[in-house]
């Protein structure tokens, strides 16, 4: 017993299944694991969810191995379990079976499942300097003043060749003239409107 909770030994291999105890050692196992959930007891949480995972596996060769699907009694293996008596013995429908034998194929993703976010939360460390998880609230990141001055100095240097290579083309009819360069996201384009809005 760990703080309080049920846990259950593991199982030898010579342990006979007893299907009537199904619904309580699952419900058992729920609890522990609810509980350890609550008061963030995270060994516990991992020994609770090892023990469900240990049932139901148990539970599912039991099943399969015990469990006459269809054909009448007249079929059915000595010892065996009609599959209506099994799901009422077990409150597990053979839906449901099959759905835990899909889950139990990926044990790690399911384990992972059973664990939930709560567990993998806890263990997130703390993340200190990185941009935009401390400070003010703003979220304007503005650039350092000494990469501005050589940002504009090179604009200047290539202004007048990419002016050069997007300048508007002449067409027959007049009419038809094109004032600035084609409309889009080309620095060439931004630089032209920018002059002809704002006349040095």
């Amino acid at each position: 017993m760990t703080g309080g909770m049920i846990i259950k030994p593991p199982a030898s291999a010579l342990d006979q299944y007893d299907p009537n105890r199904h619904r309580l050692n699952v419900a058992a196992i729920d609890y522990s694991i609810d509980e350890a959930k609550r008061i963030r007891d995270w060994p516990a949480l991992e020994k609770a969810v090892d023990a469900k995972i240990e049932e139901q596996i148990r539970f599912v060769a039991w099943w399969k191995g015990s469990v006459a699907h269809g054909g009448g009694s007249k079929n059915r293996e000595r010892g065996s379990y009609s599959l209506r008596d099994a799901e009422h013995l077990t409150g597990m429908s053979q839906q449901r079976v099959s759905d835990l034998t899909k889950r139990l194929a990926l044990p790690a993703k399911y384990r992972e499942r059973l664990l939930g976010s709560g567990y993998f939360a806890a263990f997130l460390a703390s993340v200190e300097n990185v941009r935009g998880t401390t400070g003010t609230g703003q979220n304007e990141w503005f650039t350092p003043a000494e990469y501005v001055g050589p940002a504009r100095q090179q604009l200047n240097k290539e202004t007048p060749d990419l002016l050069e290579a997007h300048r508007p083309k002449k067409c027959d009819n007049a009419e038809a003239n094109v004032t600035l360069p084609e409309r889009g996201n080309s620095p060439a384009y931004a630089l032209a409107r920018l002059r002809r809005d704002r006349p040095d």
